[in-house]
């Protein structure tokens, strides 16, 4: 069974929640699914490469050699990846929050083996979290949320090239926003998307703002008068018109589905 990049990327992004023995395939590794002696094989050789192999900052490595490779890829404290692919390479770097040098810059060709080349931010900006790496136009852009003293904004630094030097930071002055999201709309023009799905717009050289913030999609949002409480069961919430509560599905019937058991609920009066 051939795993693509994607299966590699997915096991970025969830690494951190992965079982630390889960090995998989590398990407590229072509084969018939082997039978359970070989796959028993596979997983005690993997977990006795895992316990002995040694990362650069001296974790445990993600790829095992023999084809597979372990989860999580980039062990220990490295929350809310952003990646980037600039051609046959990848970069990625991640929340830093108060160590400095900081938005460490990791390098990889494959998604599994990766090298830190850099800390992009030397100057503290105060705790930093949750990043959107890219590049637009030949330059690479950092849009930084960061928090000092109870003040939080969001910064962005730019380099031409991904090893550095990296500018200075840049005060865009949103405030009240998290999770930036770099777009580039069809007619061009750059945008940053946040939290709440929120917007602003961006100039030419995405170094400053233009416009006020604004809110780009209200979803559907439950009655005033329905109550709703998580669940623990998985995939369900439970939802209560004050009268009793019901386990609704949240698929593969989705939202119509816990919308019209609430209105049958309402209308049969309980």
């Amino acid at each position: 069974m051939k795993h693509t990049r994607r299966d590699a990327l997915k096991a970025v992004f969830l690494g951190a929640a992965s079982t630390q023995g889960m090995i998989e395939p590398v990407q590229g590794a072509a084969g018939e699914e082997s039978g359970p002696q070989e796959k028993r094989r596979h997983l005690i050789d993997g977990q006795l490469r895992a316990a002995s192999g040694k990362g650069i900052e001296g974790q445990r490595r993600a790829d095992l050699g023999n084809g597979t490779f372990l989860n999580p890829i980039v062990a220990g404290d490295h929350p809310d990846p952003t990646v980037l692919k600039d051609g046959n390479d990848y970069y990625m770097t991640f929340s830093s929050f108060f160590s400095y040098p900081g938005v460490i810059i990791w390098h990889s060709r494959d998604l599994v083996n990766w090298t830190p080349i850099g800390p992009a931010v030397t100057r503290p900006l105060g705790t930093i979290w949750a990043m959107d790496l890219v590049k637009h136009d030949g330059r690479f852009y950092i849009y930084i949320p960061a928090s000092s003293e109870g003040r939080q904004s969001i910064f962005v630094i730019y380099a031409d090239d991904i090893r550095g030097p990296w500018s200075d930071p840049i005060d865009l002055k949103v405030v009240g926003c998290i999770d930036p999201g770099h777009a580039v709309g069809e007619d061009g023009k750059r945008y940053l998307f946040f939290n709440g799905v929120r917007r602003i717009a961006l100039t030419d050289d995405g170094l400053a703002t233009t416009g006020a913030l604004e809110q780009v999609y209200n979803p559907w949002r439950y009655p005033d008068e329905w109550v709703v409480a998580p669940s623990t069961a998985p995939g369900r919430i439970a939802l209560t018109t004050r009268l009793s509560i019901q386990r609704a599905p949240t698929s593969p019937g989705g939202p119509a589905a816990m919308r019209q058991l609430c209105r049958d609920q309402m209308t049969n009066g309980g």
